[in-house]
């Protein structure tokens, strides 16, 4: 069995965009991979590009030190360092490209994300983009759909038809307006619980209980309402369709 790691090959080679004049800027430039602690940034102004999860929470941090971070509009300032929070691309450097093709963050050939169609015994886990997703659980059904393969309890389909899958769910999110840079991305709606459902079938087990996503919409609006102490909240999974703060 092999497996791609996601904490690295997916959170490895950073992404930020070209920016004219950036070379003549003569304060600090960084990517979110690169930050550690806001204590570097003491007394400064801080501008962070980026205001999806990641930006929030390192804006949120960094305000303990730094002097300002600002503006979401044409406004104009100057500033002491800049932190791009803009994601990162996908890479897999141990495999060639006529056996795995990377296209705008598009990874293919897989089918449903985490089997290689191609070579089916190959196998991805944490592909599904992490942003707005409930990642471990997703990851562990992943990892139990694929041991259900690789013991033959499961008959993947042929690969004319796992191919026509993948081409089929592709079509279906550019009509949604999701381009190749979001092919795999589970953040929307109820896609990732949706998929969810996909591979516990694919596997053969009971798929996550929905205790899972109302506990996720539960604290997605806590993160929205208490930004600042949200992480502190500890809940405990009582049934399949309850939970409790504790």
């Amino acid at each position: 069995m092999t497996f791609g790691r996601y904490t690295r090959f997916h959170h490895e080679k950073s992404y930020s965009p070209k920016l004219e004049g950036l070379e003549d800027f003569q304060g600090d430039v960084l990517h979110i991979l690169d930050y550690r602690v806001p204590e570097p940034f003491a007394g400064k102004t801080v501008a962070i590009l980026g205001a999806a999860f990641s930006g929030v929470d390192i804006a949120f941090g960094i305000s303990s030190a730094a002097r300002e971070y600002i503006f979401n509009d044409a406004t104009q300032e100057d500033v002491d360092a800049l932190i791009f929070c803009t994601g990162y691309r996908a890479g897999y450097p141990f495999l060639s490209t006529d056996i795995l093709q990377i296209e705008r963050q598009r990874i293919t050939p897989l089918y449903k994300h985490f089997v290689h169609i191609k070579f089916p015994t190959l196998f991805f886990v944490g592909i599904p983009n992490l942003k707005l997703l409930c990642y471990f659980p997703q990851s562990y059904a992943i990892a139990r759909a694929i041991v259900a393969i690789m013991n033959g309890k499961v008959t993947l389909p042929s690969e004319a038809e796992m191919l026509e899958d993948e081409e089929q769910e592709f079509a279906q999110r550019k009509k949604e307006g999701v381009g190749p840079s979001k092919a795999h991305f589970m953040g929307d709606g109820d896609r990732q619980w949706s998929f969810n459902k996909e591979i516990a079938e694919i596997g053969r087990f009971d798929p996550l209980p929905a205790t899972f996503q109302r506990l996720w919409d539960y604290v997605s609006v806590q993160r929205d309402l208490i930004f600042g102490s949200f992480r502190k909240h500890n809940f405990r999974i009582m049934e399949s369709d309850k939970f409790i703060e504790v």
